[in-house]
């Protein structure tokens, strides 16, 4: 395996990035959550039974935007994520 472990997104899993907030009345509220495919490559070590994954490379694709709590306007979030991992 050239690359290491392939994740290509083709069989249906979603991947969600959940974004919390916290300030003086609020402690951990769920500010927005995106939902993508991702395609990816990368490699995971194990040490006492503790695996530890490498992300080379990841694709973030089909971005949506499924929980807004902040009123985000609308942005290329593919793009957006993609600059972010």
């Amino acid at each position: 395996m050239e690359k290491g472990i392939s994740i290509d997104g083709t069989t249906g899993e979603l991947f969600q990035v959940e974004v919390l907030a916290s300030n003086d009345t609020v402690t951990n509220a769920t500010a927005l959550v995106f939902e993508m495919s991702l395609m990816g490559y990368g490699n995971v070590t194990m040490t006492n039974l503790v695996f530890y994954p490498v992300i080379q490379q990841c694709f973030p694709e089909n971005v949506r935007l499924s929980v807004d709590n902040v009123g985000m306007d609308y942005h290329p979030y593919g793009s957006l994520l993609s600059r972010i991992v």
